[in-house]
């Protein structure tokens, strides 16, 4: 059979034939490939054959497979190992695929195995790994010399490429580039494939050149070595070593290719053997290919050797669909696989040309018999074998690995690596080329035990047949590139949307040109830029006081602007000046305002840049977190204003009118979001504002009013009033004419507020002591990410930030987790914000007290891992820093630090780690590092925090998809989240507009049931009748909206869950309150899980024992005078109060005093309303791919 094939090949050799020939040949000689490939099949191959041919069929048997894969190697424990093991059989079963000697131990395993586990679970990770070292190699230099001089004879060609753990840190990126050194050094190794993330550890797409240099530098380095040694391949011929550059993610493409040609392009490398991977899958790649020929062709006319592109198709498009999901942009890759199969024959085509070929020597990757059969026929047509090999992937068809060798003269096996002691390092890698070889599209998911002319044959030849037919419309059609988003021409994404539905703004795509050279331009523009005075706008008046504050740009000290504060003055003025303000916000109608709230969006979209560098000269962020901030804010002026439109359903049953005049006062950590959302949502409920952002960023906040005043909106409804907090800013929040007030600030701040105002509508965002727990079951590289990302982006000034590092015992003890996480945080780089390199910037303004005593002070059996240090005389530039052995109880367990410093403590269990994590006074998010649903479940439901994150970082939430808000000190008010469908409620007041006697169809509401034993005689018979309808909507309500986990966004990979949890509500009933407020009440808590206490006075209805005795048992009745009420909330431990009617002064008095917070709100008729009070909302998100791979929810997408 191998010799029919040679004379095939021969017999057309140098003869070019047209398209449909070539086709004809190609199909033939495929079949000829296919019947020597099964020819020369071994018995045990033949097995195997077998079992791959089941495990396609068997889909929850190869999600057995990977899960397998991906969870038994993460603990040291052989107990947690035999639970994985056993859960994952459990749940999913044991594979059917897999013939009865291998499937009877796995029953034994999960009966037998808990028992005996110190011996079976080794002897089953000794098994898995045997299994998988077919596809991946022993990393021992004693494994590896065997397989390449195992492969010399047979003219295979090793393609070495190590897989190891995540290059997070400098130190690791260095040793992995001693390895590759030592690879070359050696005499058995030949060819070595790399990825420039492995060179590199801190690759910023915004700092592009200088990334360049750092990666050729390290390259030279390589390149150098592979040209003193030689290699003696199997036919005696001398090599120099060869370096492959090697490809993955769509963000390395352009990169990868410009240090390429950079490198090779100098004299000192012209004589060089050196590759590059291109991958057709991507659209941009036929361009490059086109460039890299070009450019090869003018290197050997100075005297170099011609350079390899292996061609493939693509194996990380899983990971880019995600990214494109998660992200918002377009997915980089071709949609369709027949568009990716048409080019991949558009560049063999363009390759193979003899011309090119000569310059660019081509290695085929592939193992669909088609494409092989294409590219063999085409190398034999235009004699070109002798720049043209084939590549294919170590122990994946042997038997047609053996033709092609035969046919093609000798192949190149990409063979990855792992040791022993790390095989958890190569999960990465198995898992993506089980996505690829087993996706739907795929020729390998129908090759094991395809058949010449059966079904499958014919299937698989029609696509190949079909992707010619492509070939025309991906040259003519299909752009040639996906990403296309330029900030320089104000090209967006999503400009097509319509108006009415909801998406979230991308953020910047810096992997493209025009984006990075926006970026550079900008921070070229404002550097050094000085913006003049900022007036007050009082009145509608622009006000230059007598008093001004200076100020500074962070990174570099200058001050760049004078802000004039609010003197008596000032705020006399203003004071006498809000009745008119109101008066103008309601008569702003609904239309008008959602219409100018478009076109303040379409005004953010225009200033991004601006906004972006007013954020960096003002408050001292690197631009891609300011990037992200401004693309929030557009979310937020998105999204109120398409949920305020929906409003209108509501107004048959709800009278709703504003509360007045509402005090933002915004922060300097998110100077441009918080502050529009907090703007927006006031506006639109026709509320006054008086915009009172933190001084520190004065500057961002006068830049999003001039927006909104630019925009048509009076300026008397938007006053920017910038002033000290005492005594103007405390004078400002006591007085009578503000209605409610908008804070995100400290803990200490909200308190101070409350105490301030006796009734103070305060809805409030404060602090948070975060931690991420890190348990035995983790993605420790993933964790390690997560952590630093969450730990340490702003400099630790986020209220979202991670603060506390809680693991379980196995993993805070392992050293190799502990210098992994040493090395990625000291090798972030601090610095300017102008500097795009720059990680972390400055801190808003040097270090207080308890940050200080955070970095500085050591207690107990603390010890520094990382340790602090101060950069500049300013003491805003501070280095990452970790601190270990922090115990219970604490003042790095307990204090809010708002500075670059992590701290680790140790847990025992995740009971353990739960309890460390609730019992700081704050609950505003908490992440999970686990691969254990289980651990999911549990930490789920027993963490106290408002944002919840597993196996992702744990800030950045984004509009609609992760509403944002605290529990316990971390909020104050109502706790409507942000970005939620609930937060512009908090900015309205509701009234029921009345009794509506209709006719009932009989049809009683189920809590009808519950209650009946009352005596209902006390509601007149129109009450009763009004009482069932709106038990009837309460009902409904609960049951589609209350009682659900909501995910809004649907994105691939990424569960984002918004779930309203039950919560302890406490109720004032008053004498004014009628009986049927209090059997809504009733109605309610036989309806939902919360606990409702109710705390009456002189109320209408008698409670006595008997009452009492028939009340579910989540209702509580408290018969309080107004004297002992106080003291009943406070031995409650109750912090928000709510009164039907108006009460007393003194009974607020009393609540400010006491750090209490009312809300004063009727009883409203209409469920979508009134229930939203009774529950605590929390935010779930949750990353469950893995490398791209959705697991058993594969089909589910």
């Amino acid at each position: 059979m191998e010799k029919e094939i040679s004379s095939f090949l021969f017999s057309i050799r140098g003869k070019e034939n047209s398209l449909d020939k070539r086709k004809e040949h190609s199909i033939h000689l495929a079949s000829l490939l296919l019947k020597a490939s099964e020819k020369g099949q071994v018995l045990s191959e033949k097995m195997l054959d077998k079992q791959l041919q089941g495990m396609m069929q068997d889909f929850k048997g190869r999600v057995f497979t990977t899960s397998l894969t991906d969870l038994v190697f993460r603990s040291g424990s052989y107990t947690t190992t035999f639970s994985q093991i056993s859960y994952l059989i459990k749940k999913l079963g044991v594979p059917k695929y897999l013939p009865f000697y291998k499937r009877f131990p796995l029953f034994l395993f999960r009966y037998l195995g808990r028992f005996t586990s110190f011996l079976t679970v080794p002897l089953f990770l000794l098994f898995l790994r045997k299994e998988m070292s077919r596809v991946v190699l022993n990393d021992s230099e004693d494994a590896i010399k065997a397989r390449i001089k195992k492969g010399s004879p047979a003219f295979e060609t090793i393609n070495l490429n190590h897989l190891g753990e995540a290059i997070l840190g400098e130190q690791e990126a260095k040793s992995r580039l001693n390895l590759y050194l030592k690879d070359l050094k050696s005499d058995y190794v030949e060819y070595i494939s790399i990825k420039i993330s492995t060179l590199y550890s801190q690759i910023n797409l915004l700092s592009y050149q200088e990334n360049l240099d750092v990666l050729a530098s390290r390259l030279r380095v390589l390149l150098r070595e592979s040209q003193k040694h030689f290699f003696v391949d199997g036919k005696g011929r001398v090599k120099k070593k060869f370096v492959n550059l090697d490809m993955e993610e769509y963000r390395d493409l352009h990169l990868t290719v410009s240090l390429f040609k950079i490198v090779l392009d100098e004299d000192e490398f012209l004589k060089c053997r050196s590759g590059i991977v291109l991958q057709a899958y991507l659209p941009d790649s036929y361009a490059v290919l086109k460039d890299l020929v070009e450019w090869s062709k003018e290197r050997i006319k100075r005297g170099g050797v011609p350079v390899k592109i292996r061609l493939v198709k693509g194996a990380n498009l899983a990971n880019e669909k995600i990214e494109a999901s998660l992200k918002g942009w377009p997915q980089a890759p071709f949609k369709f696989k027949s568009h990716v199969d048409a080019q991949f024959k558009i560049m063999l085509d363009y390759a193979f040309k003899k011309e090119n070929a000569k310059a660019v020597n081509i290695g085929v990757g592939s193992h669909n018999l088609f494409d092989i059969s294409y590219a063999l026929i085409l190398r034999a047509e235009r004699k070109v074998e002798d720049y043209v090999n084939f590549e294919m992937l170590e122990g994946m068809a042997n038997h047609l690995k053996r033709v092609v060798n035969e046919a093609s003269s000798g192949i190149v096996l990409y063979s990855p690596a792992a040791s022993e002691n790390n095989f958890h390092n190569a999960i990465a890698y198995l898992i993506r080329r089980f996505d690829e070889n087993t996706g739907q599209d795929n020729f390998l998911k129908h090759f094991f035990g395809l058949r010449f002319a059966d079904n499958a044959w014919e299937k698989e030849e029609k696509k190949f047949l079909r992707s010619f037919e492509d070939c025309e419309k991906v040259l003519k059609e299909v752009p040639a590139v996906s990403r296309t988003q330029n900030r320089l021409k104000g090209v967006t994404y999503q400009s097509k949307q319509v108006r009415e539905k909801f998406y979230n703004e991308s953020d910047t795509d810096f992997t493209l040109k025009a984006n990075r050279k926006w970026a550079e331009d900008l921070v070229n523009e404002y550097a050094h830029k000085e913006f003049g005075e900022i007036p007050l706008v009082v009145a509608g008046k622009e006000m230059f006081s007598h008093k001004t504050v200076s100020g500074q740009d962070p990174s570099t000290s200058k001050f760049i602007y004078q802000a004039h504060l609010a003197t008596d003055r000032e705020f006399s003025l203003m004071e006498k000046s809000i009745d008119k303000s109101k008066s103008l916000a309601r008569e702003l109608s609904l239309d008008k305002c959602l219409a100018l709230i478009e076109n303040v969006e379409k005004m953010f979209i225009q200033k991004r840049g601006h906004l972006i560098a007013c954020s960096m000269a003002d408050g001292g962020k690197v631009f891609d977190q300011a990037d992200a901030e401004v693309s929030e804010a557009i979310d937020f002026l998105r999204y109120y204003r398409i949920e305020r439109a929906k409003w209108i359903r509501w107004e048959k049953e709800i009278d709703i009118t504003p509360r007045g005049c509402v005090v933002v006062a915004s922060p300097w950590n998110f100077p441009v979001a918080i502050a529009v959302g907090g703007i927006l949502g006031a506006l639109l409920s026709q509320n006054a504002v008086i915009f009172k952002p933190s001084l520190d960023t004065a500057l961002v906040g006068y830049e999003i009013a001039k927006i909104f005043w630019d925009c048509g909106l009076p300026r008397e409804c938007l006053q920017f009033f910038l002033c000290d907090n005492e005594p103007i800013g405390s004078r400002l929040i006591s007085s009578a004419f503000v209605d409610q007030v908008i804070l995100t600030g400290s803990t200490n701040t909200a308190k101070h507020f409350i105490a301030l105002k006796p009734g103070l509508q305060l809805c409030a965002e404060t602090g948070g002591k975060n931690a991420m727990v890190v348990s035995n079951m983790s993605d420790r590289d993933l964790a390690i990410k997560s952590v630093i990302d969450s730990a340490f982006g702003h400099s630790g000034q986020k209220c979202s930030a991670c603060s506390l590092l809680i693991c379980e015992k196995e993993v805070y003890r392992d050293s190799n987790f502990v210098q992994q996480l040493y090395d990625a945080a000291s090798s972030l780089k601090v610095g300017s914000v102008w500097d795009l390199t720059t990680k972390i910037g400055p801190l808003i303004r040097p270090p207080g007290a308890d940050a200080i005593n955070g970095l500085t002070f050591l207690e107990g059996s603390e010890e520094w891992l990382l340790l602090p240090e101060k950069l500049d005389d300013s003491g805003r530039l501070w280095s990452p820093s970790i601190k270990r052995g922090v115990k219970e109880g604490s003042f790095s367990h307990l204090k809010e630090f708002f500075v670059p410093l992590l701290s680790m403590m140790e847990a025992e269990n995740l009971d353990h780690a739960i309890k460390m994590v609730n019992s700081t006074s704050y609950g505003l998010t908490s992440g999970l590092q686990s691969l254990d649903e289980r651990e999911h479940e549990k930490w789920k439901k027993e963490v106290h925090c408002g944002n919840l994150y597993i196996n992702r970082g744990m800030t950045g939430a984004i509009v609609r998809r992760q509403p944002f808000g605290g529990v316990k000190e971390s909020n104050f008010g109502i706790g409507f989240k942000a970005g939620g469908p609930n937060y512009l409620l908090q900015f309205s007041k509701f009234k029921s507009k009345g009794q509506e006697q209709k006719a009932f169809d009989g049809y009683l509401p189920e809590v009808f049931s519950k209650v009946k034993g009352f005596s209902l005689n006390y509601l007149e018979e129109k009450s009763f009748l009004f009482w069932k309808k709106i038990m009837l909507g309460y009902e409904k309500a609960y049951k589609e909206i209350f009682s659900l986990s909501h995910d809004f966004s649907n994105l691939l990979g990424q569960d984002n869950l918004f779930t309203y949890l039950p919560k302890t509500v406490a109720i004032r009933l008053q004498k004014s309150d009628s009986p049927l407020d209090f059997f809504c009440i009733l109605g309610i808590a036989c309806l939902i899980p919360g606990r409702i206490k109710v705390y009456t006075n002189e109320f209408p209805l008698e409670f006595d024992e008997k009452w009492e005795g028939q009340l579910p048992c989540n209702l509580e009745l408290v018969k309080s005078t107004d004297e002992d009420f106080i003291n009943e909330l406070k031995k409650d431990k109750v912090n928000l109060v709510r009164f039907l009617s108006s009460p007393s002064g003194k009974v607020l008095e009393s609540c400010s005093k006491s750090n209490i917070l009312t809300f004063k709100q009727s009883i409203l008729s209409y469920g979508r309303l009134e229930l939203s009070f009774y529950f605590q909302e929390q935010s779930l998100s949750y990353d469950f791919h893995r490398y791209g791979n959705l697991g058993i929810r594969e089909r589910q997408s």
